[in-house]
């Protein structure tokens, strides 16, 4: 089955996703997490990835919970219980009863990014989530069933088998009846023949388009950008993957001068839209955003004209979803985080007696600052490694272990079971702190100086090398330590 522009034209550009934002209630129960926190995030955006905070709430004694949010338009959202989540389409003023456990043999090659299940107790026919979940599941059984063809490259067999396999499933009713379903379906179909080079020629074509083409054409080109809808925007990640830095790099183009003298952005932009792609203004100062973010870091890059690019979309973005985008890339790229030299932030903490203490108090000494978890196996298992670490180089070095769970009664079990030496401290406000430290696993480890600035963030951890022959070795770095003056 094709996906004719029109047809694009016709259901994506009246997608009814935005609304006034409006309350959305989550609640169910969360089978052996009582006393346990549930947070609520979003990504505020799908070019730089950044996780903003909605709402959170605390599990009670009987594993129940409830938790409100506020969104405006239909929204993946991702619920966390310590280092475990799980991903929930939300919409507006919608309340949603779940059911969310954790299943340890289908986490047992997780380490750190463990899954939540969640079911629905009392589903509702032709619900959002329900009716992805019914199309993820059909998708698993194509793939499943044809992996044989995948396997041997059999891009003809597989072509025809995926062709009959999209129109079954996009003329389905309850797909068609849902316009983020059916969006959502069609752009993974379009990712899947990206990666096979499926294309076909039309009447008014000169020449046999590309791959790229042709899935530009029938998903994009007539379609309004969906900038909050996950599967579009991996499909736009996939379709411009490092494209903006092999178009910067490619011999006798006129971008790769253009953007190291520094010419007017209205020449860039009519340079760029001799390309198909970018016939679209918002698509391509959204291409250009992606490509700036990609690019900044890498060699040669000019980075003081691409933030000058920035600044220009800030002021003047063709929309407020660019600008917004726009705003936050420009933050990531001045604040790269703990940059090694730059002054770790400080908080106030508390010791086993919640008695306030700062991180700088600590200044005149390395500090390992660790972020553990009591119910984190691997933190217990390293501790023990740090054990001996601390015998040797405390001296010069202070080790702190920072307890997410923030409770102090927690610490004080624990400790009272594995009584190790060194300090520990807490605070119930942990995320905050795992923000500032960019800590997105559990153990983490960062070194500070004496003087209060980063050594090395992320630092190595105390199973070294032996787990992991590629990471740098804890026991190194806190010898060459112990040698300085």
């Amino acid at each position: 089955m094709n996906f004719p522009s029109y047809l694009c034209s016709l259901i994506f550009c009246t997608l009814p996703f935005f609304s006034f934002s409006k309350n959305v209630v989550i609640k169910g129960t969360a089978k052996t997490f009582a006393g346990k926190e549930i947070s609520i995030y979003q990504y505020s955006d799908y070019i730089t990835f950044t996780k903003q905070k909605l709402g959170s709430g605390k599990i009670n004694n009987d594993d129940s919970f409830e938790t409100n949010i506020n969104v405006s338009e239909t929204t993946k959202i991702v619920l966390e219980i310590e280092d475990m989540s799980v991903s929930l389409y939300t919409e507006p003023g919608m309340v949603y009863n779940i059911l969310l456990s954790f299943n340890k043999e289908l986490n047992k090659s997780n380490v750190y990014d463990k899954k939540l299940s969640l079911t629905f107790p009392f589903p509702q026919k032709n619900e959002l989530n329900i009716l992805i979940m019914e199309f993820n599941s059909e998708y698993d059984k194509f793939m499943n069933n044809n992996i044989i063809y995948l396997v041997k490259r059999d891009r003809q067999k597989i072509s025809s088998n995926l062709k009959v396999f999209k129109k079954t499933q996009l003329e389905k009713k309850q797909f068609k009846e849902n316009n983020y379903v059916y969006a959502y379906a069609s752009f993974v179909f379009a990712q899947i023949e990206i990666s096979l080079g499926i294309t076909k020629k039309e009447e008014n074509d000169i020449k046999h388009p590309s791959s790229e083409e042709y899935i530009f054409r029938n998903y994009l080109k007539n379609s309004r950008v969906l900038f909050n809808h996950p599967e579009y925007m991996n499909l736009f990640h996939n379709l411009f993957n490092e494209k903006f830095e092999s178009i910067r790099l490619e011999k006798g183009t006129l971008l790769i001068g253009a953007l190291h003298e520094q010419m007017p952005l209205q020449k860039i932009n009519s340079y760029l839209k001799n390309y198909t792609y970018f016939a679209n203004d918002t698509l391509l100062e959204l291409f250009f955003l992606k490509g700036i973010n990609e690019t900044y870091n890498k060699k040669n890059a000019p980075k003081k004209y691409l933030l000058k690019l920035l600044e220009h979309y800030i002021q003047k973005g063709v929309c407020p979803e660019i600008r917004n985008i726009a705003t936050t890339v420009q933050h990531r790229l001045q604040n790269p985080g703990l940059a090694i030299g730059i002054m770790a932030p400080d908080f106030t903490l508390y010791d086993t007696e919640n008695r306030p203490i700062k991180i700088s108090t600590f200044k005149n000494k390395y500090v390992y600052l660790g972020f553990w978890a009591t119910w984190s196996i691997p933190s217990i298992k390293e501790m023990t490694i740090l054990e001996q670490m601390h015998k040797k180089y405390n001296q010069k070095v202070e080790f702190i272990s920072l307890c997410t769970d923030g409770d102090a009664k927690k610490l004080n079990r624990f400790l009272s079971k594995y009584p190790f030496k060194w300090t520990f401290l807490y605070s119930p406000n942990s995320y905050e702190i795992k923000e500032a430290y960019m800590v997105k696993t559990i153990p983490s480890y960062i070194l500070i100086n004496p003087d209060g600035t980063i050594y090395k963030a992320p630092a190595p951890r105390p199973t070294g090398n032996a787990e992991r022959p590629n990471e740098e070795s804890l026991e190194k770095v806190l010898y060459h330590i112990s040698k300085t003056k």
